[in-house]
């Protein structure tokens, strides 16, 4: 945000962006349709791709705010051009974006174009999946990847918040010092944001208290070293009313950390097309990558056809290791055989670590 003239100081409100949560999740979880393809902005062998949740949404129209999913599934929807979206947008004078527990609001979006492609106010311009700190020697022991711990600190500096799952079902809660930790091997259940960390926060402040009696600690309730992540999450601690709106301190030692991601956008600046096609042959991609590797420099090419002049404004692409050089080259006029024929337009070389 602070990068694109969207942040404010600490302690401040931020009423310059808020982005919809309703808009990401819908799309994600409702294929394209017909008048997407209609409307230009998607290729008609794209309509009907994405998750069907006719069986679920007949029991429940509200189903695809429930589902969840990893945070690799925004990754996907905003590569793919689309987001994010204010709430404040207006389509058709309403405004469909805005979300709240009102039951007498529309929960549904419309399945069109219109509405799946309003005016967005950013583009993405990098995400980053990470590994998880909670890792395990040879033997299965746990063991903190203090490698990791450093990568998520790296993105902190550069001024990224991270995602992260964890468990909060089964979670050490101090709730006076508003502070989480899973000391057990767990899926995780929740998803919260990191935003900061203490090396030398005490791990004494983890520590949990039977009710009976509160000088006995609850076994391992506390981590084995100091250190912990600052959280935003969506709700306070349990047992607190909501104080501190939210923040808690987690641990670096907990074992429920799972899918680090962080997202960098730009701003639109107002010069994007007014009218977009998403040329591309798998618009709502897989929720999981395939690791593919060679000792040499391999290729690969999407071929488009067009009736009518197109200003290319952007492409996308997705490494599914580190270390990855990606070298793009953009060609008109090519012959049917040889994608690498014809005019060359644009080339670069953009490299991952």
């Amino acid at each position: 945000m602070y990068a694109n003239g969207m942040g404010v100081p600490a302690g401040e409100v931020n009423d310059k962006v808020d982005f919809s949560e309703k808009y990401i999740v819908w799309y994600i979880y409702h294929g394209l349709t017909k008048d997407d393809a209609e409307k230009g902005r998607v290729r008609s062998s794209q309509i009907g791709e994405g998750v069907d949740l006719a069986a679920m949404e007949k029991a429940d129209k509200k189903a695809a705010y429930f589902l969840g999913g990893p945070f690799i599934h925004g990754s996907n929807l905003f590569g793919s051009g689309f987001g994010p979206v204010d709430e404040r947008t207006e389509v058709n004078g309403e405004y469909p974006y805005a979300y709240n527990d009102d039951s007498s609001v529309k929960y549904e979006l419309p399945l069109n174009a219109e509405y799946r492609n309003p005016k967005t106010n950013a583009f993405l311009r990098d995400s980053f999946f990470l590994p998880t700190p909670a890792a395990t020697d040879q033997t299965g022991k746990y063991e903190l990847d203090k490698k990791v711990l450093d990568t998520i600190k790296s993105e902190i500096h550069k001024g990224h918040a991270v995602s992260v799952a964890i468990c909060s079902t089964h979670s050490n809660i101090n709730t006076e010092n508003m502070t989480f930790y899973c000391n057990q091997n767990t899926n995780p259940d929740h998803g919260v944001t990191i935003v900061g960390y203490d090396d030398n926060y005490s791990r004494e402040n983890f520590a949990v208290y039977k009710k009976k009696n509160k000088k006995e600690m609850i076994k391992d309730s506390m981590p084995p070293e100091n250190g912990a992540f600052i959280v935003k999450n969506s709700w306070g601690v349990r047992g607190t009313n909501d104080i501190d709106d939210g923040y808690f301190y987690l641990s670096y030692y907990d074992r429920s950390i799972d899918s680090p991601m962080s997202f960098e956008f730009d701003k639109n600046s107002g010069n994007t097309p007014s009218h977009i096609n998403y040329d591309q042959y798998d618009l709502l991609m897989t929720q999981w990558y395939s690791f593919l590797d060679y000792d040499s420099e391999t290729k690969m090419a999407n071929v488009f056809g067009t009736e009518s002049d197109e200003e290319l404004f952007q492409i996308s692409y997705i490494t599914a290791s580190d270390k990855t050089q990606v070298a793009y080259e953009i060609y008109k006029d090519i012959s049917k055989d040889d994608p690498s024929s014809g005019t060359l337009l644009e080339k670069g070389v953009n490299s991952h670590s």
